[in-house]
């Protein structure tokens, strides 16, 4: 029978992820999907919170979270996460925050999630370039003539 690959419920990126002790509630903070940089290149944002929620795997576990820039170049890769095999329909929920991000340049960036060395899920987000100066006339008024 072909191992199972896990299920993946969701993968948020934010500023801060937290644990509440007394309800087990996560609570993730300022939730985003695209990286504005204002201050030119190379940059760095963060720190970063992940939540992950996964379910349906049938033997212990090792999780990896890397995040990419064009699909090829690695700019980190976090040390596996080991999750135990559980009863069946068991979800796991978890979070992890993370250091500031190295953005050496804008463009496409993705926070990618390994069972093992294979990609299950991919988190795409975009690095923008906010740092160029704004056109002088953009948002005046001409004066009628």
């Amino acid at each position: 029978m072909p191992r199972e690959k896990p299920l993946l419920h969701a993968v948020v990126m934010c500023d801060y992820v937290h644990l509440d002790p007394g309800t087990g509630k996560w609570s993730l903070l300022g939730t985003f999907t695209n990286v504005n940089v204002r201050t030119g290149f190379p940059a760095q944002h963060g720190p970063v919170g992940i939540f992950i929620s996964v379910s349906h795997w049938t033997s212990d576990l090792d999780l990896i979270l890397q995040i990419v820039r064009e699909s090829t170049q690695l700019i980190g890769r976090l040390p596996p996460i080991r999750v135990p095999k559980q009863e069946p329909g068991r979800t796991l929920v978890f979070g992890l925050n993370l250091p500031p991000i190295p953005l050496p340049a804008p463009g496409r960036y993705a926070i990618q999630v390994l069972a093992g060395d294979e990609i299950f899920h991919e988190f795409a987000f975009a690095v923008i370039d906010k740092s160029a100066p704004q056109n002088p006339s953009q948002g005046q008024k001409e004066e009628p003539a």
